[in-house]
């Protein structure tokens, strides 16, 4: 206590240059300070910008880049630091050499990059907000997060949990199943690009209880009922015949108007700019992803900026 009412006795520069020699880390430490004393908080309040700015310098030097916001005070770069673990998460588990279809090293960059821009779509409030800025963006960008939710798709579909876990090999399925697993991936698609990879998080690396209101198979089951084709023939299949897939059974209202599909939205957009049929894209995609020396492999921080920036990288020559 004695400590404390010294350290308060100081001038405000002293007080500050203490604090921006503590680790932010969490943010707990500066949350804790700020109750500690009435000028304290003062201090933290009245220079909350600078010192924002020195943390991110020493400890999260490319958040202005991969967060952009206006409003950069202690909570944004508290999000911040939840957000890279949440990436960091979801990286160590996409890339894993358990995962049956990992994320090869020459694409790590890019999915990553493509995590931080499913965390820029989420940061438009409104629907029709987050379509334009689909519908704004070139290639490149499009592809980065095409490929961190087709990552995240197939690996909650080997590893995942509830109705989006695989359990039949796709040689053995029957029609019905295959149009299950298509509507159950679309709607998992959907919801990653609408809550972000939080939901990834939830899906991949569920905790108990959950992390968030919703569990991720709710989540899901949620936008199954609202994206999902409900025209399956439920009389017709036999109790208990296991043979046949059953479509999980959700009830409640419906929106009134559908909103279009922000996964639609980004094939529609990426299948223009390709020049590619609709039908198509999702292979396109994926086929010029492939090689260890496309155009967007090995991404470095200038390309992730490019990237993040919603412009197409600048070709370079990557070795053969």
């Amino acid at each position: 206590m004695a400590a404390t009412s010294k350290l308060i006795s100081f001038p405000a520069e002293l007080v500050l240059e203490v604090i921006e020699r503590l680790p932010f880390g969490d943010g707990s430490t500066v949350s804790n300070l700020a109750r500690t004393h009435s000028r304290l908080q003062t201090i933290l309040s009245s220079y909350e910008r600078s010192l924002v700015n020195s943390f991110a310098r020493k400890e999260l030097r490319h958040a202005a880049v991969d967060f952009p916001t206006k409003l950069q005070g202690f909570r944004w770069l508290q999000s911040c630091v939840k957000r890279y673990d949440c990436v960091d998460d979801l990286m160590a588990m996409l890339s894993s050499e358990e995962n049956a279809l990992p994320v090869r090293k020459h694409n790590m960059g890019l999915v990553n990059t493509g995590l931080l821009l499913l965390y820029q779509l989420q940061s438009f409030d409104s629907h029709t907000a987050k379509l334009a800025f689909l519908e704004s963006l070139p290639k490149d960008p499009l592809t980065a997060m095409y490929l961190a939710v087709n990552h995240a798709t197939l690996t909650a579909r080997y590893h995942g949990e509830g109705i989006i876990l695989q359990r039949t090999d796709g040689r053995f399925m029957d029609g019905n199943t295959v149009f299950l697993r298509s509507d159950v991936e679309f709607c998992f698609a959907e919801a990653s690009l609408q809550l972000g990879p939080s939901f990834f998080h939830s899906s991949l690396l569920p905790t108990d209880p959950p992390a968030t209101s919703l569990s991720a198979e709710a989540t899901l089951l949620n936008f199954y009922h609202e994206y999902a084709i409900h025209d399956w023939l439920v009389d017709l299949v036999h109790e208990g015949d296991k043979s046949v897939a059953m479509p999980p059974v959700t009830q409640g209202p419906r929106k009134g108007t559908r909103e279009k599909s922000l996964w639609t939205t980004l094939l529609e957009r990426v299948a223009t700019l390709m020049q590619c049929p609709l039908e198509n894209v999702r292979g396109a995609i994926e086929e010029d992803a492939a090689p260890h020396n496309h155009g967007l492999a090995w991404l470095d921080l200038k390309g992730k900026e490019a990237l993040m920036s919603g412009e197409d990288v600048v070709p370079r020559l990557v070795e053969a």
